[in-house]
Parts: C-alpha cells; sequence; structure tokens
C-alpha cells in the first residue's frame, strides 16, 4: 500500500528557529508525485513518518536528513488536511515549532531540495505554500501575544 494514495498518509513538518530568529524554509525540485501547486515554492522541511516511527522521532529524522539541524523545543502548532480525490491523495500533516542547536544549514537531499534559505518575518518570500503560511500566522499571532 502507498501512503496518502492507498491509505492515508502522514507527515510532520516544521518551522525551524535559528538564534537570529529566523526560520528555514526549503524550496523543492519540481516532481511529479508532487500536486502541481507545491512544485519549486518554498515550504517547512519535513516529511512522511514511518511505521513504527512516533511523531517525534520523525520530525526529528526529516529535519536532520534535509538540512542537517539538530532541532530541540519542539511544540505542536497545527494540523492540515491534504485530500485531493482528483488526484487520489489524502495527507494529514502535522505541523510544529522548533528551535535548531545550530545556525548552519546543510542541504542533504539534494535530488528534492533545490534551495534552503533563512528568512525573517520582513523578509517572507511570496511564494509559499498555503500550509507554511498558515503556521507564520500562528506563530506571528503567538509572538504578538507574549
Amino acid at each position: 500500500m502507498k501512503p496518502g494514495k492507498d491509505c492515508i498518509g502522514v507527515s510532520v513538518f516544521a518551522l525551524v528557529f535559528n538564534s537570529r530568529n529566523e526560520f528555514l524554509l526549503i524550496r523543492t525540485r519540481p516532481s511529479e508525485k508532487k500536486s502541481k501547486e507545491y512544485n519549486n515554492i518554498w515550504s517547512m522541511p519535513g516529511g512522511t513518518i514511518e511505521f513504527g516511527e512516533t511523531v517525534n522521532d520523525a520530525l526529528v529524522r526529516e529535519i536532520f536528513e534535509e538540512t542537517g539541524l539538530k532541532i530541540q523545543d519542539i511544540k505542536f502548532l497545527c494540523y492540515n488536511d491534504f485530500i485531493r480525490p482528483d488526484e487520489g491523495k489524502h495527507w494529514v500533516s502535522l505541523n510544529f515549532k522548533a528551535f535548531s542547536t545550530d545556525d548552519h544549514f546543510t542541504s542533504n537531499d539534494t535530488t528534492e531540495i533545490k534551495e534552503c534559505s533563512w528568512f525573517n518575518f520582513k523578509n517572507v518570500p511570496e511564494n509559499i505554500s498555503q500550509f507554511t503560511k498558515k503556521c507564520l500566522e500562528i506563530v506571528r499571532k503567538e509572538s504578538k501575544e507574549l
């Protein structure tokens, strides 16, 4: 069975912040396995939870695999449903906020990742995923309430 196609797929993503309060976004290469609207746009790093893996372990693994960063202080932000019956896809993504233990990333997955970069709330790229936008709004709102 193929997750997201034959059964519901579950994935994890995080807004990873550094010591300068910047967040890391990745831009993926165009791929036929992704919906067209998610090709070549900025989004949070993350990926699929593997069978038998905890949500936290999957998040730590995915962030490290894609960016070389170790994360801590993980906090749940929200979830998203990604249901595309016309494409035969159904995913649930769990989204988090986390802090990196280092400000230097390495794009380890060069087959899928085109680019990684740190951003702040004053220079958010225009072409970001709707789910990343939603998470940024939650974090921005929380920081104003502090």
